[in-house]
């Protein structure tokens, strides 16, 4: 059990891997999953194609909730609309 004093873990990670190999993980909180996929699918790296795959991986159940490889999303699989 954690001490009540200490921070609340952070709910998700996100785990970036660059098209060189080399990866990233970030803590990310509930409220900033939006504008986490939003920068790292249309931001500055991924403009340049340097971003491989974009993992969110939910902590307390180890799901991965968000997937996308080379800036296409996998999964959560995208609506096709007609």
């Amino acid at each position: 059990m954690n001490h009540p004093l200490s921070p609340k873990p952070t709910p998700f990670h996100t785990y970036v891997t660059f098209v060189s190999g080399d990866t990233n993980k970030e803590h990310t909180e509930e409220s900033k999953l939006a504008s986490t996929i939003t920068r790292l699918l249309r931001g500055p790296a991924a403009q340049m194609g340097i971003i491989k795959e974009v993992k969110i991986v939910e902590v307390a159940t180890d799901s991965v909730v968000f997937l996308a490889h080379d800036n296409n999303v996998v999964f959560p699989r995208p609506i096709k609309i007609k």
